[in-house]
């Protein structure tokens, strides 16, 4: 299981087919995660849907 140290600002990415990467803007005591994706679409998604998927993509990595 990859383990994702999430925090405002953080950068997220996928490879699929495509590029995907996403802004980390809140991480709540509940287990959601506020996103900001490319398009300027925001988001919420529980943390288990990103850990696996996705991978930090700061320089903090």
């Amino acid at each position: 299981m990859t383990v994702l140290h999430l925090r405002p600002n953080t950068w997220l990415r996928r490879i699929t087919d495509r590029w995907e990467l996403i802004k980390v803007t809140n991480v709540h005591q509940d287990g959601q995660v506020d996103l900001l994706l490319l398009d300027g679409t925001r988001t919420h998604v529980p943390i288990s849907f990103l850990r696996g998927a996705f991978e930090r993509a700061d320089d903090g990595a």
